[in-house]
């Protein structure tokens, strides 16, 4: 398949997608360091099958969930997977780990919205994003592909 064609593909790529991604990748990077997550050696892949990529799943699907709802969540989660299958050479045990991961962090992303209902507007974004983490922290990718 031509990723010029594809338009679930150009969807991910979309700037205000990128735009959340990025943010995704440095909050994972920030709690990577404050949680001491496993990272790789290889700076092109820091995130990628190790602890801090676990995280960053579970994290992103929390987030989409408290932001939007977990069906939502869900679709765009799929799409990622879709087009790490389609384009990058995805493993199936590697999909298999992250949308178990996706799964927890929806989970999580639920239960803090429900939690949090009434008293979100005196939290800051920040106070909200540490919330997820000691939820989503707890989630230790499985190495076995």
């Amino acid at each position: 398949m031509n990723k010029n064609l594809d338009l679930l593909y150009q969807l991910e790529k979309m700037p205000l997608v990128q735009e959340q991604k990025e943010q995704m990748f440095k909050d994972t990077i920030y709690y990577q360091q404050k949680f001491g997550f496993g990272k790789s050696s290889d700076p092109a892949h820091s995130t990628w099958n190790n602890e801090a990529d676990a995280f960053k799943h579970a994290y992103m699907q929390a987030w989409l969930t408290y932001l939007y709802n977990t069906t939502i969540a869900k679709k765009l989660g799929g799409l990622h997977e879709r087009n790490g299958n389609l384009y990058m050479g995805q493993s199936a045990g590697e999909e298999n780990m992250d949308l178990w991961n996706n799964d927890r962090g929806r989970q999580i992303g639920q239960f803090i919205k429900d939690s949090l209902k009434e008293y979100k507007h005196y939290l800051t974004e920040r106070n909200i994003k540490d919330i997820f983490n000691k939820g989503a922290g707890n989630c230790r990718r499985l190495y076995s592909t």
